[in-house]
Order: structure tokens, then sequence, then C-alpha cells
């Protein structure tokens, strides 16, 4: 029990610690309140089964799972702020430094869009990369190699596509593919599905269509 005691303490200092890393994001927060959760309750259930060495088991088997059940839903927690992020890009919010960057005042990040208008587009219902846009992600790895900042992927699609939210997801998560094959850390990427409801272009044009059937890929600084 004596362990338990002294566990408990130190992981309390860590959580008080870790509570002021305001601009860690919810991923890594997960994962270590997960961690101390899991090591706790492991701790003291693998005490109460198998003493002072079950203790030690129960903390590392306990920590593991609650580590990896806390990034997981930290991870699903970032992508949905990330939505909430880029479609209330326009509010008040947020300042613009250029067309393709913003701040947010919320957590005093910017994110910064690292492909133009046009440069990763899709045929109507496909998620197939065709030589233009297989051009444009060899350049967008080539700066992405060059930083370590989180990246945020968001697809979309135009207003005539069928299954909208499934289709902009899976064509965000092509690009994601892409850029892990080619050695990008998969830890640093988070993709997010607009479907339909942030057009870039007018769907009352081909050309703005042509434009909404397409990804967009931030990092955030």
């Amino acid at each position: 029990m004596k362990t338990i005691v002294r566990n408990i303490m130190a992981i309390s200092l860590v959580a008080v610690m870790t509570s002021s890393c305001s601009m860690w994001n919810n991923e890594t927060n997960g994962a270590v309140l997960g961690g101390i959760g899991g090591t706790l309750v492991g701790g003291a259930l693998g005490e109460m089964l198998g003493g002072h060495h079950g203790s030690h088991v129960g903390m590392q088997i306990g920590a593991t799972i609650g580590a990896v059940a806390g990034a997981s839903a930290g991870r699903e927690q970032d992508r949905i702020e990330a939505q909430e992020r880029y479609q209330q890009r326009q509010q008040q919010t947020y300042t613009y430094n250029d067309n393709s960057s913003y701040y947010d005042q919320q957590n005093g990040m910017t994110y910064t869009r690292i492909n133009r208008d046009g440069d990763l587009v899709f045929r109507s219902n496909s998620t197939r990369l065709n030589d233009y846009c297989g051009s444009n992600l060899s350049r967008i790895v080539r700066d992405l190699k060059r930083c370590s900042n989180d990246i945020y992927i968001y697809g979309s699609t135009d207003n005539r596509e069928r299954n909208p939210y499934q289709l902009s997801s899976d064509r965000a998560n092509v690009v994601a593919q892409y850029l892990i094959d080619r050695g990008i850390s998969p830890r640093r990427i988070h993709t997010v599905a607009l479907g339909n409801e942030s057009p870039i272009g007018n769907n009352d044009s081909q050309r703005g269509r042509e434009l909404n059937r397409s990804v967009e890929v931030f990092i955030v600084r």
C-alpha cells in the first residue's frame, strides 16, 4: 500500500505540472491523463490481487491501456475542434494575416495553408489523386519535411456529390496516406471531413464546384 501511496503522490504532481501546459493538444493531454488514471487503477487492482509485484505489473498495464485510450479520445476531440475552427474562421474570433492563414485568438495558434486553390482537386465522386495532384503533393512533402508542425488536412466536396462527409473524409485520408508513405510522421497529421458545408468556390459554377472538390493542407504555428 505504501508503494501505491507514493505513486499516487508522484502522479498527482505530474498531473498538476501537465495541467499548466495549455499549448498541448487534446491527444497529448488525453494520453497523459489516461496514463495517470490507468496507472492508479491498475496499480490498486494489481496490489489487491498480487501484492507488491502485482501492483507494479498492474500499474504498467494500466498506464499503457489508459494512455492509448486517452490519446484516442483526445485525438477525436482535436478533430472536432479543428472542424469547428475551420467552419467558424470568418467570425470575429479570427484575425486574418492573408488569404491563406488565420490566427485563432482562443488558443493563440496560427493556421497557415501550404497549398493553393486548385492544387489538390478531385473528379466528381472520386478519391483518386491525378498526376497534377501528385506533383503538387511532392512540393508539399518537401515543405513539411522542413518543419515539425502539426498538420491539418481538410477534405471537401461540392454540393452535387454523393455522401459528402464520407467522400470528404476519404479524400483527406488519401492525401494523409500519401504524406505518410513519403516519410511524414502520422502523429503530426489530423484529418477533418468538411463535407460540402465550407465551400471555397461558388457551387453554381463549374469552376467553383471543381475548387470545392478539394483538399486543403494547413500547418499550425
